[in-house]
C-alpha cells in the first residue's frame, strides 16, 4: 500500500502486481511508476518510499524489494575561501534491499573551477543490507580576488541505481565567500593579499599594533589613535580580560595568557570561559598577589 495525499483510494493492477492507491484529503503527493522496455513495471516511488520488481526470462514477476533512497543531507550550504575543502554528505534511508548506488559531480556557476574549486565526480555505493550516510570532499580554492558578495557552484547527484532511486532535490549550491580578512584588507589597503601594507605583522599606523590585531579587535588600522585595546576589568574579585567580537570579524582565534613577572618565558594561556561572540580570560584561581594579562589572536 502505498499512501499520498488527495481524496479517493482507487485498486488498480499492471501485470502480476496489483496496487491499492490510499489518498488522503487535504493532501498532494505524486506516485511515480517507472517501466522496462517490455512495459512491466520496475519501480514504484513514492515521496521517500521506492519498491522495485524483477522478472525472470519468461517474464514472471521473481521478486520485489525496498532498496531505500538516497538524498543530500542538508540544503543549501555556505563556505570560507582558505578552508581547504567542504564535506557534502549523502544519505540512504528508507530500505536496505540490494546494492545501491549515485554518481556526484560539481558544475560552475558564478563559481567556476579551478579558480574558485577543484572539479569532483565519482560515485557513492552502498552494500546490500547497509544505510546511512557516505560522503566527498570539494577542495575549495583561495584565490587573489576580492568577490563580493561571494560566489555559487552546484553539486548534483545523477544516475541512482536502482532507477528511482533519487530523493528530493536532485543539487545543491554552495556558497563561496571571501576570508573577511582578505575584504578587511581590500578595503583598507586596496588589495586582498598577505602582503606589503596589508600584511598581518605590518603596523602601517605605528601604533605599536599590527595589523592582525587591528582587525581582530576591529580597529582602523590607519589611524595610530586607534590604539584602544580591551583593558582588563574585575569581576568576582578577580582580574580579567574580556572582549565581545565584533560580528565582521571571522578567521580568528582569542587567547589570552599570565604571567606573574612579566618575564620572558614566564607567559601560560589561559582558557576562553566566554561563550559565542563573547572572550573572557580571568587570572587562576590559585593566584594570589599580582599578576599579568595580555591578548594573543591568531589567524586560521
Amino acid at each position: 500500500m502505498f499512501e499520498i495525499e488527495s481524496q479517493f483510494m482507487k485498486s488498480f493492477c499492471f501485470t502480476y502486481i496489483c496496487f491499492v492507491l490510499l489518498v488522503r484529503a487535504g493532501s498532494a503527493g505524486t506516485v511515480t511508476y517507472i517501466y522496462d522496455g517490455q512495459d512491466r513495471v520496475v519501480s514504484v516511488q513514492n515521496g521517500a518510499a521506492l519498491a522495485t520488481y524483477t522478472y525472470d526470462a519468461g517474464g514472471n514477476l521473481t521478486g520485489s524489494a525496498l532498496p531505500g533512497t538516497v538524498q543530500f543531507v542538508g540544503g543549501e550550504r555556505s563556505t570560507f575561501e582558505g578552508v581547504g575543502s567542504v564535506t557534502i554528505a549523502v544519505e540512504r534511508a528508507n530500505g536496505s534491499d540490494g546494492p545501491l548506488s549515485i554518481g556526484y559531480a560539481t558544475a560552475n556557476s558564478t563559481a567556476t573551477a579551478p579558480q574558485d574549486y577543484l572539479s569532483t565526480t565519482g560515485i557513492l555505493n552502498w552494500a546490500d543490507g547497509e544505510t546511512g550516510q557516505k560522503s566527498f570532499n570539494v577542495s575549495i580554492i583561495q584565490d587573489a580576488l576580492v568577490e563580493t558578495p561571494g560566489e555559487v557552484m552546484t553539486i548534483s547527484l545523477s544516475n541512482p541505481n536502482p532507477n528511482g532511486a533519487l530523493a528530493g532535490s536532485s543539487y545543491v549550491l554552495l556558497k563561496i565567500y571571501d576570508q573577511a580578512i582578505e575584504i578587511w584588507r581590500q578595503l583598507h589597503f586596496a588589495s586582498p593579499s598577505n602582503s606589503g601594507d596589508g600584511a598581518d605583522l605590518m603596523d602601517f599606523d605605528s601604533d605599536g599594533l599590527p595589523n592582525l590585531l587591528e582587525y581582530a579587535f576591529g580597529l582602523n588600522p590607519k589611524s595610530g589613535i586607534s590604539n584602544q585595546l580591551p583593558s582588563g576589568v574585575f569581576v568576582d574579585g578577580k582580574f580579567a580580560l574580556q572582549f565581545t567580537q565584533p560580528a565582521e570579524v571571522a578567521g580568528i582565534v582569542f587567547g589570552a595568557e599570565w604571567s606573574p613577572t612579566l618575564l620572558p618565558g614566564s607567559w601560560s594561556p589561559l582558557p576562553d570561559l566566554g561563550s559565542g561572540a563573547l572572550h573572557y580570560f580571568s587570572l587562576p584561581p590559585e593566584v594570589r598577589g599580582s599578576g599579568f594579562l595580555r591578548w594573543k589572536v591568531t589567524s586560521h
